[in-house]
């Protein structure tokens, strides 16, 4: 689980270090998850999000935008 979160974390850096955030903390965000999918984590930076969902035994993660609520990359976690 660790290493999950380590990885997580490291991949909002990545992918949003260059981005200046554009947050207003009055106005609620709705992300629309896929029926069924709960968030098991979550990793946040430079304004996107990273949630880790569970949809029964599959494993997934969404990358939001947090200016939009716009769902920016899909990846499916597979087991080899």
């Amino acid at each position: 689980m660790v290493a999950v979160m380590a990885v997580l974390a490291a991949v909002v850096y990545k992918i949003g270090r260059d981005r200046p955030a554009a947050l207003d903390p009055n106005v609620p965000l709705k992300v629309e998850l896929p029926a069924g999918a709960e968030v098991e984590d979550m990793a946040m930076g430079d304004g996107q999000a990273l949630l880790r969902l569970r949809d029964g035994a599959a494993e997934r993660l969404l990358r939001i935008d947090l200016a939009t609520g716009r769902v920016v990359a899909r990846y499916d976690l597979v087991k080899p």
